[in-house]
Order: C-alpha cells, then structure tokens, then sequence
C-alpha cells in the first residue's frame, strides 16, 4: 500500500532539516498540502470501499495530487518570497 509510504515522507518533511532557504512558512504550507491530499485520499478510499461508489472513488483519488499541487503552489507563491533563478 502507497500510504505508509507517503505518511513517511510527509512526517520527513516536518521532523526533518530544511535548507538554508526554509523557513516554517515552508512546511506549514507542506503541512497543509499534504494533509489535503491525504484527507481525499482518505476520503476516497471511504466512498469506495463503505459506500461502494467506485467511480467517485477513482475520481477523488485522481484529484488528490492535483488539490495537493495547486495548494502547494499556490501557497508558497502567497505566501513566501519565491527566487526564480
């Protein structure tokens, strides 16, 4: 199963040192991100597997990465001093 392993690198993110660069701004955006994703993830295993509706399965699981980018993105654009270089 995918999810220990993705457990396992979000808590990485947390515990783990950063770079120079990042700050707590940085995580707490990861932080959030990340628990978005796994919350459709989560949820979507819910609708599939208790309720049995597996096409709305199948399009929450699909949507999580793409929830998790946007916020990801969109977050450290909002909200850290990005350096394009």
């Amino acid at each position: 199963m995918v999810l220990p392993l993705i457990l396992f690198f979000w808590l990485a993110n947390l515990i783990g040192t950063g770079g120079p660069n990042e700050t707590w701004r940085h995580k707490a955006i990861l932080f959030t991100a990340g628990a978005s994703g796994l919350g459709l993830l989560l949820w979507s295993f819910r609708v599939g597997q208790s309720q049995g509706h597996w096409l709305g399965a199948l399009l929450l699981s699909l949507a999580a990465p793409v929830v998790f980018a946007v916020l990801a993105f969109g977050g450290l654009l909002l909200f850290t001093n990005i350096h394009w270089q």
